[in-house]
């Protein structure tokens, strides 16, 4: 008995729609992988309908091409339709990846300029005295501006980028805006750090 043309692509349709479904969840997806897979799907089924036309007599009426044009069309906006939500899902998805990114460095580079800030902390000269006023003044001055220094050279950089790009998703913060590219001493560094990690913590319930 021959067999119908449905037993050959009809597996070939579902096959190539769960090739699509299995790359775009995979971790990261495969949107180009998927892409290949909705084409065939649509390949398979235009060809399954091509056979059913020519088989089509030509008296066979009006309502019958008129139903081939619908299933050709429809065909086709499926695929269209299957190509835009591959490229919606692939697009959310390195948003997603580039947030998450982002809160981790966030969360890194805080810790790391609190870290910075405690070593200086336990490095500090003793506050000043009556009796050495200026001299333990100037010193401390002295040590505050090495702080600031070295924590310009090791995060400044880092730290204007993260802001930035936190700025760019609507996380902001008066005192961060305030003190993220000049910070003046320990104090306005931390708070910098602290709310590096506050913004990020914002970011990832957001997600």
């Amino acid at each position: 008995m021959r067999l119908d043309r449905w037993t050959i692509i009809l597996p070939g349709v579902i096959a190539a729609t769960v090739c699509a479904l299995i790359a775009m969840s995979a971790d990261p997806p495969a949107p180009a992988v998927a892409e290949r897979c909705a084409s065939v799907a649509a390949v398979l089924l235009i060809v399954k309908m091509i056979a059913i036309v020519a088989r089509l007599r030509s008296d066979s009426g009006r309502e019958a091409r008129l139903l081939t044009f619908v299933v050709f069309a429809a065909i086709m906006m499926g695929w269209v339709g299957a190509e835009r939500a591959i490229a919606d899902a692939a697009f959310t998805y390195q948003v997603h990846a580039q947030q998450s990114a982002l809160i981790a460095a966030s969360r890194d580079l805080s810790r790391e300029i609190l870290a910075f800030v405690d070593a200086r902390h336990r490095a500090a000269p003793p506050r000043p005295r009556p009796e050495t006023w200026d001299a333990d003044v100037a010193r401390w001055l002295r040590f505050e501006g090495e702080t600031v220094r070295g924590y310009n050279r090791r995060f400044g950089a880092r730290v204007r980028t993260a802001h930035d790009l936190l700025t760019l998703r609507s996380m902001r913060d008066a005192d961060l805006d305030a003190f993220y590219r000049a910070p003046d001493g320990e104090f306005q560094i931390a708070i910098v750090a602290r709310k590096l990690a506050g913004l990020a913590d914002r970011l990832a319930r957001r997600q």
